[in-house]
């Protein structure tokens, strides 16, 4: 499915910041711990949350926001880290490019907008001569990671890791 024509992927302004984060939070909302999951698990679920929506300290780190705008408003978003920025963090070397936290508003999910935020950053990281593009999902996002497996993106378990003991964040790389 195309892109719908009145749809514009660019870099979020700094005044719409505060909009991303809204983006992120809504198109996370459904992802929580599972009925049962032990307090630890329930307590990096709040830690994440919180980490999520700080799109102004993942800007002063680098990683930019680049959004889906619809009229005027922000409809989707992916934070994407260019080749060169620190992403020790997340266990990807700093010469790739890498993404983080692609949410589409759940009543814009279907329209190809999560597919174009992700194709925008693959671009940048193949126009700034990277050899790779790394992202981490959850088998809770089972729709990101198919789009991503179409895309081409295979699983590199050497960088998975855990955020609870339920909890495991698996790896994705795009060879370019």
């Amino acid at each position: 499915m195309p892109l719908p024509p009145d749809v514009v992927i660019r870099d979020a302004r700094p005044e719409e910041l505060d909009a991303v984060a809204d983006v992120i939070a809504q198109a996370y909302a459904e992802y929580g711990p599972a009925e049962g999951s032990s307090a630890e698990t329930a307590e990096a679920f709040r830690g994440y949350r919180k980490d999520i929506i700080d799109v102004r300290g993942r800007a002063e780190h680098g990683a930019v926001a680049i959004v889906a705008e619809h009229g005027t408003r922000v409809i989707g978003t992916v934070t994407y880290y260019p080749p060169g920025v620190d992403k020790s963090a997340s266990g990807w070397p700093d010469e790739i490019g890498a993404i983080r936290l692609l949410g589409v508003l759940p009543s814009e999910r279907g329209n190809a907008i999560g597919r174009a935020l992700t194709e925008e950053s693959i671009r940048r990281t193949r126009e700034a001569g990277a050899p790779a593009m790394g992202l981490h999902t959850t088998s809770l996002m089972a729709r990101a990671r198919d789009m991503y497996e179409r895309m081409g993106f295979h699983r590199t378990p050497d960088n998975d890791f855990r955020e609870s003991p339920e909890l495991l964040i698996t790896a994705y790389r795009l060879e370019l």
